[in-house]
């Protein structure tokens, strides 16, 4: 599907999703969320969203199964009601830790001008995300094509 569409839908299923959280529901763990982007899968089947929470004593990985597990199905069916679509997305959601990670960079820079050592473990990459082989076949021509005719 066109790149560009994707977006648009992602972004317009992220805008549906912060509203609904911020004045719909009734859980607190939602009005605690902070959506910070969608990403839709080329077949309209999935979409990832990334959040943060702005509870700080919520366990990130507890938070995220929560989401997957309990609030997904209903935020699914609330998108339903405003976006007209023929398939709506299942939502899976992702705990997104590159505003912490980015935090985490000040807070070493500004030791680091302050003259203060900077101990290793204190820099830690965000974790990477999981990477998904949807297809992954080549046709004889292809593999001729990379590596050459044997003739």
């Amino acid at each position: 599907m066109n790149q560009i569409k994707l977006k648009r839908i992602g972004s317009q299923i992220q805008k549906d999703l912060m509203d609904i959280c911020n004045t719909e529901a009734h859980d607190s763990l939602l009005q605690h969320i902070t959506i910070t982007g969608v990403e839709v899968t080329n077949d309209l089947g999935l979409a990832r969203v990334y959040f943060t929470t702005t509870d700080t004593e919520i366990d990130h990985k507890r938070l995220e199964k929560e989401l997957n597990d309990d609030t997904a199905g209903y935020l699914r069916n609330k998108i339903a009601e405003r976006i007209e679509m023929r398939h709506i997305p299942k939502i899976r959601f992702k705990y997104d830790d590159s505003i912490a990670y980015g935090d985490n960079i000040e807070r070493i820079i500004s030791k680091i001008h302050e003259g203060e050592p900077v101990v290793e473990k204190e820099i830690k990459a965000p974790e990477e995300p999981e990477m998904e082989i949807i297809c992954d076949t080549e046709t004889e021509s292809d593999i001729e094509y990379i590596y050459g005719s044997d003739e």
